[in-house]
Formats: C-alpha cells, structure tokens, sequence
C-alpha cells in the first residue's frame, strides 16, 4: 500500500506537462500558472470522486475553474468557500480587465467568480460567508481540501478543527501559502500534526506545497484546535526548522525565514525576531519584494508601534501585527 501511495504521489508532480487553456490563464488572481496546471492535472487525472473537493479560499476563480476544467459528467462539485468581499490589500489585481475600478472596499465580487468560472456551473458550488460560520456536514468526507484562506489566527483555528476532521487516510491538503510571510500557523500546524501527513510535492515556483494524509487526526487533537499564544520560542524554531527541511528552493525558503520573523512578532517575541532577521539579511544577498521586504516593513512599524501593540494586545485582546487593515496600511 505504501508502494501504491508513492506512485500515486509521483503522479502529482506531472503538472508541468500540463497544457494550461488559455482561459485559464487569463483568470486574474493571486494564483500562478504552476498552480493552476496542478488543479487542471487533480482534476483531470487524480481526482477519484469517492470524496469532496473542498476550496477555502477561492477569490475570482483560477483554482476553481481549472480543478472543474477537468471533472468529468457526475463528478462531485467543488465546494468554494470566500467571504466574496472587496478589500484593499487586493490592490490593482483586475487591472486591465472588464472589472477594473468596479470595486470598492466591502462590495461583493461574487459577480466576477462567476464570470470567470462561467461554463462550469454544473461543477461548482460557491458559498459566500465568513468560514467561521461554515459548518461542513460529517458526512461528506474531503478528498482534496485546497486552503488559501489561512488569513489569521482565528481562521487558522476554524479551518483545522471544522475541515480536518473529515479528511480520510489518502486525502490531499494542497496549502497555499506556505512560502509566504504572512501565514505563520501553517508552519505551526504542519509541524504539530506532522505524524499525519507526508509531503508529495512543492509545487515549483509557487507558495504551495501538496500534503497526503497518512494517519487519521484524533478527534481530541482537533478539538483542542490551534492558539498561536500556545508556541513558546523553542517550538517555533523547530516547527520553522522542520518546515524549511521540506523546501529546497529559493526564493521559497527565504520566504519560509520570513515568515518565522512574522511568526515572532505575531507573538510579540521582538528581541527574537530582531535577532531572527538580523541573521536572515546577514545569510542572503538579496531581498524578496513582497516578502522578506514587506516583513522588513512590519518589523520597522512593530519597533514604533511597541507600546500601542501591547497595550491593544492587554486592553482589547487584538493582536495588531495579525490584523489585516494594520498590515495592509503598512504595505500598501
């Protein structure tokens, strides 16, 4: 069986054989073309239809649509969660399309996910809403779970104890996001739940890595869910240090490193993450834009802002460093 599982997982890997349509190419989006050639290869080729497909995560389609790209007559539809609400962190991702300056912070763009995954409506099943407020039937057990929607702290928790619970022995997690610097808890939860999963691929090029479940988690495990106040320096260093074992590339593994900063100031370690990045810059000769160089931002920002941090942090239970709105006005 162990055999069968590394063929199978060999097969993954083919998605740079994949011819991407044009298309879906086009779809605008956060999302890379290697990416989308893996979802059209899951849909086409690995997809067994024996579980769900479940997106968190989908913004204006270009996971979605290529997955469905190749779903054949009868096959399951893809459950896609999003809050399918505007913000500014999204910046000027629809220039050039029919949907530029449309938007405004809070407006729905729900009308632009069906747009682009237009022609695959019998494939798709899109919910709007918070995720937090998503409460997926236990009957319907997770195939493939595709998380692009670990944005925080509080969703990081949702997602694991909501979603992973129905994941069976041979599921996939493909986590988007794990060579970026702003979703630290991915690196947590990996490292806490490593007896549970194996690696299959690093999708190259890209922030995203394809897990395999090979050990169902313990109910009392999910439901102890994730608190990042619960990640001492020690465990954080070796859940990083487990993580950066998994990627060999760059700039993947700079991004993980910046991460690790983020991850310690989210935790308000400062002197340690000080130390952290002063360690990263002293071992790399370059800097990669809208990562490390946005973590060197929000480093500078957290120094200034110390006091402000911990005092919301005491008074209002609001971590500032984690907080979209407060990150987005330092990057943006």
């Amino acid at each position: 069986m162990c055999r069968i599982g590394i063929r199978l997982d060999a097969a993954h890997r083919q998605y740079s054989l994949i011819k991407l349509d044009d298309h879906l190419a086009a779809i605008p989006g956060f999302t890379i073309p290697n990416e989308r050639k893996y979802m059209k290869l899951f849909g086409s080729y690995l997809y067994s239809n024996k579980g769900f497909i479940c997106e968190l995560g989908c913004t204006f389609g270009s996971f979605t649509a290529s997955l469905a790209s190749g779903l054949s007559k009868g096959s399951k539809k893809i459950h896609c969660h999003d809050l399918f609400t505007w913000h500014k962190s999204f910046g000027d991702v629809l220039e050039g399309t029919e949907f530029a300056e449309t938007l405004r912070y809070g407006d729905s763009f729900l009308p632009v996910f069906r747009h682009y995954t237009s022609g695959y409506e019998s494939f798709i099943e899109p919910i709007a809403g918070d995720i937090g407020d998503v409460h997926w039937d236990e009957s319907k057990k997770i195939e493939l779970l595709v998380v692009d929607a670990m944005k925080n702290e509080f969703l990081a928790d949702v997602i694991l104890r909501r979603f992973y619970g129905q994941l069976e022995v041979g599921s996939y997690v493909f986590q988007q996001d794990f060579c970026h610097y702003h979703e630290p808890w991915i690196h947590l939860i990996h490292y806490q739940f490593k007896d549970c999963f194996t690696l299959v691929c690093h999708v190259e090029d890209t922030p995203s890595l394809v897990f395999r479940m090979t050990r169902k988690i313990e109910p009392e495990r999910l439901r102890a869910g994730f608190d990042l106040q619960n990640f001492d320096e020690q465990r954080i260093r070796e859940s990083f240090d487990y993580s950066i074992s998994l990627v060999s590339e760059e700039p993947a593994r700079q991004n993980i490193l910046a991460a690790k900063v983020f991850c310690l100031l989210a935790r308000h370690f400062f002197e340690e993450a000080e130390r952290t990045l002063d360690q990263l810059l002293e071992e790399y000769d370059f800097i990669e834009p809208g990562n490390l160089e946005f973590v060197i931002q929000v480093h500078q920002k957290a120094k200034e802002d110390k006091q402000l941090i911990l005092d919301t942090m005491r008074n209002e239970g609001k971590n500032l460093i984690t907080d979209l709105d407060y990150i987005t006005d330092i990057n943006y």
